[in-house]
């Protein structure tokens, strides 16, 4: 069968023979990059929506034809220019909650099925689908459809498609890396989410004020294609190149003869049963919820992705609200200071979550400060464009940094807490997935109450915050408790290496 093997073997091996490196070290720089762009392309695709609410909701008709609108013409509805049936903020926010609802429940079935499917197959399906329902979703601007209905089934099989992306991608991560400190390197590469925020919203700003079915389509197209390179390109653990991730597997090239076993293991008949290769089983959802762990930072995300998604999805619109002369795409444009916060906050929380080993005790710290930045930026956002900004970095610093680390770090670490068992997909997929269930409540609750003042879509989120905090409270009190127990430790280790240099002089 054509393209059994992932091209990516042939380009590693003569590589790693040209410039003399390590097999396993090619694999994960490639492995890294190649999940980093997969991941980025699902957060640009699903960041449409939101930069194109402003163009079907409140919209400044009067812009359109200033000649319908005068002092002796009142009963112009001022929203007559609105892409029906999306009348009113409530209206779309009840396409968030369609689409997140499908996402959430979804996100528990694929985390399943990725643990038992070859990821290379189960992503390429996956980002697939998902641009095929952009598309759609697009078309109907081209084609003139105002049902309901087809943005309803549209976001239904939209959140079924794009719920493959989190638990495919970091269980790929979680096969080639070791279970080591890595909340630095998660850090960085979970900036994905941000940088695909920022192209979706740059892509989807091109086209919002003109055609905004665009803003759908052509973010589509790119998830399609980018699906082809992880089917050409993606080696979904190390044991199928016959390499292992202890330290004298990276030392030592792959043989020849491991070359041929690779070959014959890619060239069976039964390739997605044979990738099985650890002879580990499946971890069932029961099982990991026993985790220690897992409820509390499920929990916690649930309350953290609320507050996230609830900025991702009515920013714009909040900001063309709130700010008299600021068009759609150019709301498009600022909000990406949020996400370049976002961005600098997953990389602190896992440099920090490194030099501490306190997950819990890191993600505290930054939504006590996620709290009242929240409430400066209410407060002072509008003073003017370049406070809105500077106040917007701020916020996306702490607000996305303990979402970065528990979707990442935390997901991992927890997920490697089974060894005998493949638990990574599955534990990842139950915390996003219940994350996911606050980030349908968030931007469905807001879209409600926004209508009546914006002050209490920023009362919701600030509270929301608090309640992430207290859930950790008690596995923040854990972290505590190791860290003063390695403290003493460490201080006992020195004093002891001091007397012993006294005992060594005196006995000299």
């Amino acid at each position: 069968m054509v393209f059994r093997r992932p091209l990516s073997i042939c380009l590693v091996s003569k590589l790693s023979h040209y410039f003399s490196l390590k097999e396993l070290r090619v694999y994960r720089v490639l492995v890294l990059m190649l999940t980093f762009f997969v991941y980025l392309t699902y957060h640009m695709s699903r960041r449409s929506l939101s930069i194109v609410k402003p163009a079907l909701n409140h919209k400044n008709c009067s812009d359109i034809l200033p000649d319908m609108y005068d002092s002796n013409n009142t009963d112009i509805d001022e929203h007559w220019c609105d892409w029906a049936p999306f009348s009113s903020r409530t209206m779309l926010g009840t396409l968030d909650l369609v689409f997140l609802i499908s996402y959430s429940v979804s996100m528990y079935i694929n985390g399943m099925i990725a643990e038992r499917m070859n990821l290379r197959y189960f992503l390429t399906i996956g980002m697939l689908f998902s641009g095929i329902c952009n598309i759609l979703f697009g078309l109907a601007y081209f084609l003139g459809i105002h049902s309901l209905g087809y943005f309803y089934f549209v976001q239904i099989i939209t959140g079924i498609g794009q719920s493959t992306g989190w638990p495919g991608v970091l269980a790929a991560v979680g096969n080639w890396f070791g279970s080591s400190k890595r909340g630095l390197m998660f850090g960085i590469w979970n900036s994905h989410l941000y940088f695909g925020n920022i192209a979706g919203a740059a892509i989807a700003g091109l086209f919002v004020d003109d055609k905004w079915g665009m803003s759908f389509i052509v973010p589509g197209i790119i998830i399609a294609g980018t699906g082809i390179l992880v089917f050409l390109f993606l080696v979904q653990k190390p044991e199928e190149v016959s390499l292992s991730l202890n330290s004298n597997a990276e030392q030592t090239p792959v043989k020849a003869n491991d070359k041929l076993k690779t070959q014959i293991q890619f060239s069976s008949s039964s390739d997605v049963e044979s990738d099985q290769l650890n002879n580990h089983k499946a971890i069932s959802i029961i099982d990991a919820l026993k985790i220690p762990g897992v409820i509390e930072f499920s929990i916690c995300l649930f309350f953290a992705k609320l507050v996230s998604y609830t900025f991702l999805d009515w920013l714009p619109l909040y900001i063309v609200s709130s700010n008299e002369g600021i068009s759609s795409s150019k709301s498009a444009y600022m909000t990406i200071v949020f996400d370049v916060g976002g961005i600098a906050g997953g990389i602190i929380a896992g440099y920090l979550a490194d030099r501490t080993g306190a997950s819990a005790l890191c993600c505290i710290v930054m939504l006590i400060f996620a709290i009242p930045s929240l409430g400066i930026y209410r407060l002072y956002g509008n003073t003017s464009e370049v406070v809105n900004e500077i106040l917007q970095f701020i916020a996306g610093i702490f607000v996305n940094a303990p979402y970065a680390l528990i979707t990442t770090a935390v997901s991992a670490e927890l997920g490697s807490k089974v060894p005998s068992k493949s638990a990574m997909a599955t534990v990842s997929a139950i915390i996003d997935a219940t994350g996911s269930i606050g980030s349908a409540v968030g931007p469905s609750l807001a879209g409600f109450v926004s209508e009546y003042d914006w002050n209490y879509v920023f009362i919701v989120v600030m509270l929301s915050d608090l309640c992430a905090l207290l859930v950790l409270i008690r596995v923040g009190y854990n972290d505590i408790k190791q860290l003063i127990f390695k403290w003493r430790t460490h201080r006992t280790r020195n004093s002891n290496s001091m007397n012993q240099d006294i005992i060594s002089v005196t006995t000299y």
